[in-house]
């Protein structure tokens, strides 16, 4: 089933509509999105492009702020 999801997330995405995911699956995350918007709290703490980060730089990173 998640992988059907991805596949249509990532078909709508291509047509041009923005798709936003709330995961805290690290891996999810950087398999199926170009940004990641890191939150605490409520607020917008960070924001990084997938293709500069991995599962060990993403997990620290999201721990710092």
């Amino acid at each position: 089933a998640k992988y059907d999801i991805y596949t249509l997330t990532k078909e709508l995405a291509a047509s041009g509509l923005a798709v936003i995911i709330i995961s805290d699956d690290m891996r999810e995350v950087l398999l199926n999105c170009n940004r990641v918007m890191i939150m605490r709290r409520g607020r917008l703490v960070g924001e990084h492009n997938t293709s500069d980060l991995d599962e060990a730089s993403l997990s620290s990173k999201s721990v710092e702020y």
